[in-house]
């Protein structure tokens, strides 16, 4: 399969034309899409920081790397002019892939979030980083055309790298076998989403709409949080993290019912992490990794 990512400016009749992307992904078939992305927000004043786009690039092609991704276009750039600004790009994604979006920006910007908005403009996606750097994965429920915007906590450049590669397909169980429980669906997902991490104590249980656990974290190691809910009862799942502080530093809106998260902590303490069920409702449970 092959597919174009191009970027059109606004206002200007001139059109990036960008890399194609070739991805040997299961099931499908070969349909060939083409992908505009229109920053929304204003023209980049500076050139491109070979740094950003470099730091913006490992994060989507490690990320992706397990799924045989490869990059879908050129290296995307923007630069915002008011603290705390975004831009965004209309992207068009298909449901038979997954993408990475790998962001970065410099000390000016402070810091970074990643958003995915559907083609109905429900936001369904984000990653928001209390540092110069963030990745959000994302697989998509429908094909079409969506918006992923950008925002710094200042003001600055950024670069955005975009990484596309082979959706899981849900195994059919047999007949007459049972579905998998929580418990087997987070073992399975742990050596992908938390790579060289090892689980820390029992599982977290709940079921109501959303609930909230502590857990003590070390400063300069980083966790996985995997959440899982029964199958055909608990359609779609999220997590949250917050720090010591109570402040929100990560999240992840999964469009299924298994979801997982990373994060790096900055500091030793407690700190809370939440499930909250999207779509169903049924009995979830969470797991907490931490890398060896």
């Amino acid at each position: 399969m092959s597919r174009n990512l191009l970027l059109l400016a606004i206002g200007s009749v001139v059109t990036l034309s960008l890399a194609s992307m070739a991805m040997g992904c299961g099931g499908g078939g070969g349909r060939h899409r083409r992908a505009s992305a229109l920053p929304e927000g204003p023209m980049v004043a500076s050139a491109p920081n070979p740094a950003l786009d470099g730091l913006a690039d490992d994060q989507a092609r490690a990320a992706s790397a397990r799924r045989s991704g490869v990059r879908s276009g050129e290296i995307l750039h923007g630069e915002t002019q008011q603290h705390g600004a975004s831009q965004q790009f209309r992207v068009q994604l298909d449901a038979e892939h997954c993408y990475w979006f790998g962001g970065a920006t410099d000390e000016m910007g402070e810091q970074i979030a990643i958003r995915v908005f559907d083609p109905s403009g429900k936001d369904v996606a984000v990653q928001k980083s209390k540092g110069q750097e963030a990745l959000l994965e994302y697989c998509p429920s429908a094909d079409g055309i969506y918006k992923v915007e950008t925002k710094l906590g200042h003001h600055g450049q950024f670069a955005l790298a975009a990484y596309g590669g082979a959706r899981l397909a849900p195994a059919v169980a047999p007949a007459g076998v049972a579905d998998p429980t929580p418990e087997e669906l987070i073992a399975k997902e742990a050596p992908s989403a938390a790579p060289g991490g090892k689980r820390v104590g029992a599982l977290f249980e709940g079921s109501a709409g959303e609930t909230s656990w502590s857990a003590a974290l070390t400063a300069g190691k980083c966790y996985w949080f995997i959440g899982a809910g029964q199958p055909g009862k608990v359609k779609k799942l999220s997590l949250y993290v917050f720090n010591p502080k109570n402040t929100r530093a990560t999240e992840n809106k999964a469009e299924s019912n298994v979801v997982s998260i990373g994060h790096c902590a900055k500091e030793t303490g407690m700190f809370k992490f939440q499930a909250k069920v999207q779509s169903g409702s049924g009995l979830y449970k969470v797991g907490l990794f931490e890398k060896e």
